[in-house]
């Protein structure tokens, strides 16, 4: 089922939902997947935003080495604001869909079909081309309500409480999965995996006393990659998720320019979370330093495959117990 706003006012669309839930058993849950169509716009709009971020890998001119603090700032600075300005568009857009889930609640729990349309009355039952349309679509829908389902009224019932529960469950806590952000963000896997090899290309031809061995080149070629899946997997969705949340926390409209102040403070919020993850990370050399010195272990073969296990399990965690709506 494709959603938009206005699917609750069209009475043959309330009546397929409808009818096709009452054709099925109770004690048997449907096979109904529901999905709001501003879901395309905002998954390809997303992986547009990837492609700018990670672009500022190759815009920005890499000095010496990517740990050099300035190439390090004005990377993150740059990413900061591409992110900045990308996200608003989402954020603007994901804010309006929860007010519009919330109208679909009320809207439901007080469905008469008195309110609902029928494209026929609305043309006050004349086609485009002025001739006059001798069936209405209201009077049969009403007549096959009735045979279907008894009554009028049991047929507003069941689109009170039924219909509004599984269009509910499908809008609000499957909105956007972990699945969608995976997909939408591959891009970043794109990024990583040119990263990856091209340390190999780069090694080649400039080889260094660190990675004269095959081996910790090519070593180093999948720490790159496993590094950037644990961004991919793990830490990129978790960062979507947390703007997810806080546009359906902060969801109620504020006129014009309150939309605007609260758009720009939810934007700021998950710059901050993700660059958060971004210094987090710088301390997995901290700790691999520590364990070397005072542990006498070497964790530079585990560091990587650590980060990505610990990024899956932050992803499994918000997307398995938090979600993007409210419980």
């Amino acid at each position: 089922v494709l959603w938009d706003p206005s699917y609750t006012h069209r009475l043959w669309c309330v009546f397929e939902l409808a009818a096709f839930l009452h054709s099925h058993p109770a004690e048997r849950k449907p096979q109904l997947l529901v999905r709001p169509l501003i879901l395309g716009p905002c998954s390809v709009f997303l992986t547009l935003t990837m492609v700018v971020v990670v672009s500022a890998l190759t815009w920005i001119p890499e000095q010496y080495n990517g740990t050099n603090p300035k190439y390090l700032v004005i990377l993150w600075v740059s990413q900061a604001f591409m992110l900045l300005v990308a996200l608003a568009g989402i954020i603007s857009v994901t804010r309006r869909y929860f007010r519009a889930v919330d109208n679909l609640r009320m809207e439901l729990r007080a469905f008469s079909i008195e309110q609902t349309e029928c494209d026929c009355c609305k043309r006050n039952h004349v086609d485009p081309q002025g001739n006059p349309i001798p069936i209405c679509d209201r009077q049969v829908l009403l007549r096959c309500i009735t045979t279907w389902f008894g009554s009028l009224e049991a047929f507003e019932k069941m689109v009170q409480t039924d219909v509004l529960k599984y269009l509910l469950e499908d809008l609000s806590s499957k909105f956007f999965t972990y699945r969608h952000c995976v997909a939408a963000t591959i891009p970043f896997l794109w990024a990583g995996l040119d990263a990856s090899a091209g340390h190999v290309h780069y090694l080649d031809i400039y080889p260094t006393i660190e990675m004269e061995l095959p081996s910790k080149k090519w070593r180093f070629s999948l720490d790159t990659a496993l590094r950037i899946a644990g961004w991919w997997l793990g830490l990129v969705p978790v960062v979507f998720l947390f703007a997810l949340r806080l546009s359906c926390a902060f969801r109620q409209n504020c006129g014009r320019v309150g939309d605007v102040l609260v758009t720009a403070f939810i934007l700021l919020c998950t710059v901050a979370f993700a660059m958060a993850f971004v210094l987090l990370e710088q301390q997995k050399w901290t700790f691999e330093l520590w364990a070397r010195t005072e542990l006498e272990v070497e964790l530079v073969d585990l560091r990587e495959a650590l980060f990505l296990l610990i990024s899956l399990l932050l992803a499994g965690l918000a997307f398995g117990c938090i979600g993007t709506y409210p419980r």
